[in-house]
């Protein structure tokens, strides 16, 4: 799908330029900003980690225009590139929700429980990679997202009712 796609893109992009930025940050004896620091660590990425990063991106990568393109295809360091690649997909699979192996049961998959669960599945992936770790961390943009969520639900279902010509009840 070209939204998926797209946001998955942008979402890639974001990450590997906040990577970069912190691996700068650091390489230069500087410290990371709390939320800035959390979230690296959620991706599985060490201050090290990220020194290396930058490390590699000073060597291979490039900014032009304010954009960046790191060059991993040239990157020496196999972990850093391992760490920077997983990362990113981390977050991407984070922002665009697919269900994936380990987020729908098994029996899912079978031929004949798809025609019944076909609509299920994003459920039990969503309830995985977006309701847990929102309870995990409470705070103000859990409480922001969740209520962003609901009033986008309420909206496409008064906009479906416009549509369809019928009455909300």
């Amino acid at each position: 799908h070209v939204w998926d796609k797209t946001c998955k893109f942008l979402v890639g992009y974001t990450i590997s330029e906040r990577m970069i930025k912190a691996g700068e940050l650091l390489s230069k004896g500087q410290k990371l900003a709390e939320k800035e620091a959390k979230t690296l660590k959620i991706l599985g990425v060490s201050d090290n980690q990220l020194k290396a990063i930058y490390n590699q991106f000073q060597k291979y990568g490039t900014i032009k225009d304010g954009v960046f393109a790191p060059g991993t295809t040239k990157w020496t360091d196999s972990n850093a590139k391992d760490v920077f690649g997983a990362a990113i997909m981390k977050m991407q699979n984070q922002a665009v929700l697919t269900p994936g192996a380990g987020t729908v049961p098994v029996m899912f998959d079978h031929p004949t429980m798809k025609m019944f669960t076909q609509f299920r599945r994003f459920t039990f992936s969503a309830f995985e990679k977006c309701m847990i770790p929102a309870l995990q961390n409470v705070g103000y943009y859990t409480f922001t997202g969740a209520t962003l969520m609901m009033c986008i639900g309420v909206l496409r279902s008064k906009i479906r009712s416009l549509v369809g010509g019928y009455e909300l009840t």
